[in-house]
């Protein structure tokens, strides 16, 4: 790893560890998830990292107190793709005096609880670029219907409600369903009736979706996309979230 990657996150590693406070249930203040998923299936250089740690950080920035985050992987094959970090923000809502003496919380502990939060998201996402691995698939569409799912339709997982989706990935699918370059030769419309008909279907259900890390081929030289390639992807994408009804959908490079 170079010096340059991920210099946002000396900060968060740099922080001293506490333990989270005993009896206080952080979930319970929040009513909704925020799903990371990160593409493993690309040999990341330089530029993918700095993009990747910039748009975390903008990430992390957004949470809110009760948020329960989830980060998964996407690899070659949706069951290989593990869970590499779930949890819930710490931090104590915002309430009048009397609640605030006789609840549980404590702000200054809360605080600390939030450091270690997200000190170890920092460490498990670094974790996923820092550790390349070789995969001779890319299973992109399949890993976001499969965890969307299994995160919607969980009747045990606090915070279910999915409203916020970031996807670290330059969007090359190839995989069993669509070998690469199916989505580039065939029309959108025909790509996502094939994968509805497989099951292979998000459930958004309203969510925000960003996608950054796209532009680039997943070569070893990471050679940028032809417009025209660019554009059929992108326009497979777009109707492959629509159809799993997201309310939002942002493909770039970088997450603004």
């Amino acid at each position: 790893m170079t010096g340059k990657f991920l210099t946002v996150f000396a900060f968060f590693l740099s922080l001293p560890i506490f333990g989270q406070t005993k009896g206080v249930d952080y979930c319970s203040y929040g009513d909704h998830t925020r799903l990371i998923l990160v593409d493993r299936t690309t040999s990341y250089d330089d530029l993918d990292k700095r993009v990747f740690a910039t748009g975390l950080s903008k990430i992390v920035d957004g949470f809110e107190t009760g948020d329960r985050v989830i980060i998964h992987a996407i690899t070659a094959d949706f069951v290989q793709g593990e869970r590499e970090f779930d949890g819930c923000v710490p931090g104590c809502p915002k309430k009048g005096l009397l609640d605030w003496l006789f609840s549980d919380c404590r702000d200054l502990v809360a605080r600390a609880d939030r450091t270690k939060f997200v000190r170890d998201l920092a460490i498990n996402a670094r974790g996923l670029l820092d550790n390349p691995r070789e995969f001779p698939r890319s299973d992109i569409a399949r890993s976001i219907a499969r965890v969307t799912s299994s995160i919607s339709n969980s009747v045990d997982l606090p915070n279910a409600n999915l409203r916020d989706i970031y996807v670290f990935s330059d969007l090359i699918e190839n995989s069993t369903e669509l070998p690469w370059p199916a989505i580039v030769d065939s029309s959108p419309q025909i790509l996502v009736e094939r994968l509805r008909g497989l099951g292979v279907r998000p459930e958004l259900a309203g969510a925000k979706i960003r996608i950054f890390g796209f532009g680039r081929f997943h070569d070893k030289e990471r050679t940028p996309l032809q417009p025209s390639t660019e554009a059929k992807i992108r326009d497979f994408w777009m109707l492959y979230l629509t159809d799993g009804g997201a309310s939002q959908i942002n493909i770039e490079q970088r997450l603004e």
